[in-house]
């Protein structure tokens, strides 16, 4: 007679509920460590966008924009940076992307082009949101590489304050990651050192 080995249907079940255990204990800290690496990945971003409207106003000696942008086409005041933005040549300094022919493309002294378009940014993902109140949709680079007010980015996912990223920005036009300074409360303090505060959804 042959002795049989393998498991109880007993030992199966005991199994799979043990599974399921650490299925349910390993998933939400998955989809939070999805969700900061998002986070890090939009604060990189912005940290290349700023540095490269930086550069370019310097190289150009002309302000350069930044703008939230729905379409990625367009300036949209009612516009929030998680929808999108754009870098470009403001020639007028007015904030908004002009198409008509307002750039010197040539060096002539004749506005012969529309102001050009530097880098395009799409929506991010709907649990993230970037926010400001010193820049609410636009932001702006002198010839000098200097800002016009000094601010804070602020990229939250949720209402989540102790997860919060921000990027602080000084009127030199350098930024720098946003810390929990003062205090070890866990929350990043703005560019005033005042706890920062998510919006609500």
């Amino acid at each position: 007679m042959k002795i049989q080995t393998g498991y109880s249907l007993i030992e199966l079940l005991i199994s799979i509920i043990i599974l399921g255990i650490m299925a349910s204990i390993a998933v939400p800290s998955f989809g939070n460590f999805v969700r900061k690496s998002e986070q890090s990945a939009i604060y990189n971003e912005l940290v290349g966008t700023i540095s490269l409207a930086r550069l370019e106003a310097v190289k150009r000696s002309a302000v350069v924009a930044l703008c939230a942008s729905s379409d990625q086409a367009t300036c949209d005041t009612t516009a929030t940076w998680d929808d999108g933005w754009l870098v470009f040549v403001d020639a007028d300094g007015d904030g908004a992307l002009d198409t008509g022919n307002v750039f010197d493309s040539d060096g002539d002294g004749t506005a012969d082009a529309p102001e050009p378009v530097l880098r395009r940014q799409g929506a991010v993902s709907s649990a993230i949101s970037i926010t400001s109140t010193e820049y609410p949709s636009r932001l702006s680079i002198a010839p000098r590489g200097r800002l016009q007010r000094q601010g804070t980015i602020l990229i939250c996912n949720g209402q989540d304050n102790d997860n919060a990223m921000a990027l602080n920005l000084w009127i030199t036009g350098l930024g720098r990651m946003a810390t929990d300074g003062i205090d070890s409360d866990n929350i990043v303090e703005d560019i005033s050192n005042n706890n920062v505060s998510c919006p609500s959804p």
